[in-house]
């Protein structure tokens, strides 16, 4: 948005922030409500999304058909990427349950080729070589959500919903270089890598809405974990330079690496109608994490950086507290005041050491909106 990088626009569902790994395929179009995009940084989403903030809401009270089943199969430059995806819902008493599954496979080759010229700054001669480069992914994955939500009266509602993923890949890429002008100093002559990763993660949230006299109370909590698994191998071909002779070195480059993930959350929002044209906004929100790291570099088999050990932990804690207060003043004019605070707590582990920091921050938000025409969608925003 705005022009500006990812990092800076938040992208939420209901909004909360999606899981790790999930994407927006994995919500059916018509399970979709509205999308609201807010153009500016507000209180209730935090004021890092500088960019905006791009929020999906889904249907209340939203079903599945009883039994949907679905089939898809594509190809791309003779490679097959099978999918599958299945839905069932249904009701009892106050209970609407919905259950998904979706599986996929997809291989995505590419070749490419590459073309250096240039002049060799001691002899002036031509200088060049071409690179020819040959890639295959191979991406599987599984995801399995559901959502139970009880209806107990107007206003008043209790949802709970579990979400696992699993996710499977394994790459290769070879390149081959040739020479095409005798005073070419190449960096390599060949390099070829293969990796593979493997993850899993799964997440549970739970969302209370009702009211508390005249306030409308949502209170949202929920946890996760992700653990993922990857190794890869490198070789190279290099090419050592002295005047212009060349010695062959070996490389070999093996990396090994685990990391597992948890979290914990709570969030609570009131609000309400003040004056018919105020609504008022009051929110505190708990997050905890957890991660656990251990990563091996090993150049021909010599362990790198050895010294700051092969395990990291991090624990984070964060804090926030918020404001907000909307506010239609008439048809062309509206108003949005609100203020942010947040405190984090971060203490590191490695090699040993032991490092902790602690952060605070409190961001004030002003925006103003005139709309020159009660049926336009022409505005003049002030932020």
């Amino acid at each position: 948005m705005r022009g500006m990088g990812g990092g800076y626009t938040r992208f939420l569902v209901d909004g909360e922030p999606v899981p790790p790994g999930f994407t927006i395929d994995n919500i059916p179009i018509d399970q979709v409500e509205r999308i609201e995009i807010l153009r500016a940084p507000v209180a209730e989403y935090g004021a890092g999304a500088i960019a905006g903030t791009i929020n999906i809401v889904l249907r209340e009270g939203f079903q599945f058909k009883n039994n949907d089943l679905r089939l898809g199969l594509s190809t791309e430059r003779g490679y097959w990427r099978p999918n599958i995806s299945w839905s069932r819902s249904g009701q009892q008493g106050l209970l609407q349950w919905n259950l998904s599954a979706n599986a996929s496979r997809n291989q995505t080759p590419d070749e490419s080729r590459s073309i250096v010229e240039g002049v060799d700054l001691e002899s002036g001669l031509p200088s060049g070589w071409t690179t020819r480069n040959h890639s295959l992914g191979v991406r599987e994955s599984v995801n399995v959500s559901a959502r139970l939500n009880w209806r107990f009266g107007p206003g008043e509602s209790l949802m709970v919903s579990p979400f696992i993923l699993f996710n499977q890949s394994d790459s290769q890429q070879r390149s081959d270089l040739s020479v095409t002008s005798p005073a070419s100093r190449p960096s390599y002559l060949w390099n070829e890598g293969h990796s593979q990763s493997d993850s899993g993660s799964g997440r549970f949230m739970l969302a209370y809405t009702g009211k508390w006299g005249d306030w409308k109370v949502n209170v949202r909590g929920g946890g996760g974990m992700n653990r993922a698994h990857g190794r890869s191998r490198y070789q190279e071909d290099r090419l050592l330079w002295n005047g212009s002779q060349s010695t062959e070195q070996a490389v070999t480059v093996d990396d090994q690496s685990t990391t597992e993930d948890r979290s914990l959350n709570l969030k609570t929002k009131v609000n309400r109608v003040v004056a018919e044209d105020h609504v008022l906004l009051l929110g505190w929100d708990v997050d905890t994490g957890h991660r656990l790291e251990d990563r091996r570099t090993l150049n021909n088999g010599v362990l790198q950086l050895a010294d700051f050990g092969t395990q990291l932990s991090a624990d984070t804690r964060k804090f926030s507290y918020y404001a907000q207060d909307d506010w239609t003043l008439n048809p062309h004019w509206s108003m949005n005041l609100g203020y942010r605070l947040e405190t984090v707590q971060v203490q590191s582990q490695w090699g040993g050491q032991t490092v902790q920091s602690d952060y605070k921050a409190g961001t004030p938000l002003f925006h103003l909106a005139y709309r020159l025409d009660e049926k336009s969608r022409d505005v003049i925003r002030l932020s």
